[in-house]
């Protein structure tokens, strides 16, 4: 008697979003991060062909710098988090 049965919208919106972070991540590799007090990353885009310097809180393709550690540099997207190498 009805297709409401259960269904949310969180699940879909949340694998949309995650696959949008993906998309927009795509094509981006850390090549160098500057662990001082004020970390910074150098992130190459290799289909637009362009080199970002990012600090924590910068737009990088619509996502937020979230961290600079060792391991990569942490991007935020609509409540999503994907580390980048």
């Amino acid at each position: 008697t009805g297709l409401s049965g259960g269904l949310t919208l969180d699940q879909p919106t949340a694998k949309t979003t995650k696959r949008r972070l993906e998309d927009l991540a795509q094509g981006l590799a850390v090549v160098g991060i500057d662990r001082g007090p004020n970390p910074e990353a150098i992130i190459e885009d290799t289909a637009a062909q362009r080199t970002y310097f990012v600090k924590v809180g910068d737009d990088i393709n619509g996502m937020i710098v979230q961290d600079i550690s060792a391991q990569g540099v942490m991007v935020a997207y609509e409540g999503e988090e994907l580390l980048l190498r």
